[in-house]
C-alpha cells in the first residue's frame, strides 16, 4: 500500500482540495505555476477585473521556490 493522499492517516481539511486540484493540473496537461498564473490573470481580466486585481497576489515570478527565470 503507498501512503498517497487520499490514504495517508493524517489527511487534513484541505487534502481533497489539495487533490483535485493536482488531478485537474494533470488533465491540463500539468502546465507549471506561473502558466497556471497566467492563465488565472487572463481569465480574471477578460471578466472585467483591472489588471492590478487580475494579477492579484503576485506574479509568479516573485514566488521564492520559482527559480530564476522561470515562473
Amino acid at each position: 500500500m503507498t501512503d498517497t493522499p487520499t490514504e495517508s492517516r493524517d489527511t487534513g481539511e484541505w487534502d481533497p482540495l489539495t487533490t483535485r486540484l493536482q488531478q485537474l493540473r494533470v488533465q491540463a496537461g500539468e502546465p507549471s505555476y506561473g502558466e497556471i498564473a497566467r492563465r488565472v490573470a487572463r481569465l480574471r481580466s477578460e471578466a472585467g477585473r483591472s489588471e492590478h486585481e487580475a494579477r492579484w497576489p503576485a506574479p509568479p515570478s516573485t514566488t521564492p521556490s520559482a527559480p530564476a527565470g522561470r515562473g
